[in-house]
């Protein structure tokens, strides 16, 4: 397979665009409360019309278009992504998916990692945040083979197993990555290796990273995008308009970034979701019903993905009810 033969650069004074407070996503997304139709303060929803399919792309798809981050040095030799100094990203955003590929450092003291969910320039150049997964020749320690962990966003680890690294004639490994809502696991040449649940941030770049030696060879690098939600979508859920349903209410909101390549290009415009409020508060299935740009409507989905609710009600019990919601991006600059 062709991993597209190049990656492209960024200039190092490029501000990164999805950094808080640098580009303007409207803050108020006004809810859709169905029949009441009640607008909570400071977000802009309004609402779509009825249920859409949800734009899904199915099956495995090769993962390529690398983006270096300033400082990189990588390059692709034929089936073979060499990372040899610091990371280099996808272009576009991966919220639920499984990751697999093969790695092999190019030395037994080179370590590397992969970055999921995750996003750069925040705060200072060169910062990052997201979940990591570490890429060494070691059993032990933070930078163990395989062990996850987390640069400024929450998680809980629930497992990790040692594994030594396989011996081959030729040194590549396999890994497997399969991220799917607030859950993380990693499998090495077979083994499941970490776990790790309670995720919070819900959407973010693939990306590759060198640590330490001259570096870490991947290939075959493929990606499956998963679901934001079942089919039927909402079953056993109520709409708000059914009687004697009493609504959710919004509890604890959240800002959704605004992605760099739609940000850079003018891409404006509004996302429109409908998504299940669990009878726990919390946000269950969500789907596309209006969509605005791959990228636009990844992030909107994850910030749904943490809001929080009073759950809505029947005959005095909490039930899932469906909601709609509209997610705004504007720039101001």
């Amino acid at each position: 397979m062709s991993t597209g033969g190049s990656i492209r650069r960024l200039a190092s004074k490029s501000p990164d665009r999805s950094a808080p407070g640098r580009t303007a996503v409207c803050l108020g997304f006004r809810m859709n409360w169905g029949a009441m139709n009640k607008a909570w303060p400071a977000i802009a929803l309004m609402l779509a019309g009825p249920s859409a399919a949800a734009r899904q792309e199915a099956g495995t798809q090769l993962v390529n278009g690398w983006i270096a981050e300033p400082g990189a040095r990588a390059d692709v030799q034929a089936n073979v992504v060499v990372v040899r100094r610091g990371t280099i990203r996808t272009a576009r955003l991966y919220s639920d998916f499984v990751f697999r590929f093969e790695f092999r450092p190019s030395q037994p003291t080179a370590e590397g990692r992969v970055l999921i969910r995750s996003r750069f320039g925040y705060g200072s150049p060169g910062s990052e945040r997201g979940y990591r997964v570490a890429l060494a020749n070691r059993t032990d320690g933070g930078e163990a083979l395989g062990r996850i962990s987390s640069a400024d966003v929450g998680m809980k680890v629930t497992g990790f197993t040692p594994v030594q690294p396989a011996v081959s004639s030729d040194g590549w490994q396999a890994c497997e990555i399969r991220a799917e809502r607030g859950t993380l696991t990693v499998t090495i040449n077979g083994i499941t290796v970490s776990s790790a649940e309670s995720l919070d941030e819900f959407t973010g770049y693939l990306a590759l990273q060198a640590r330490r030696g001259d570096g870490i060879e991947f290939r075959n690098l493929v990606a499956e995008r998963l679901p934001s939600a079942g089919e039927p979508f909402g079953r056993g859920a109520y709409r708000g308009q059914e009687p004697g349903v009493t609504l959710p209410r919004p509890l604890k909101t959240a800002k959704p970034f605004y992605p760099r390549e739609p940000h850079d290009a003018w891409i404006q415009g509004v996302v429109g979701l409908e998504l299940v409020v669990e009878a726990t508060g919390s946000v269950g299935d969500v789907r596309v019903v209006k969509s605005l740009h791959p990228d636009l409507d990844e992030a909107a989905i994850a910030s749904a993905r943490q809001w929080r609710f009073t759950p809505g009600t029947s005959a005095g019990q909490s039930i899932p009810v469906i909601v709609t919601m509209e997610v705004s991006f504007r720039r101001t600059q």
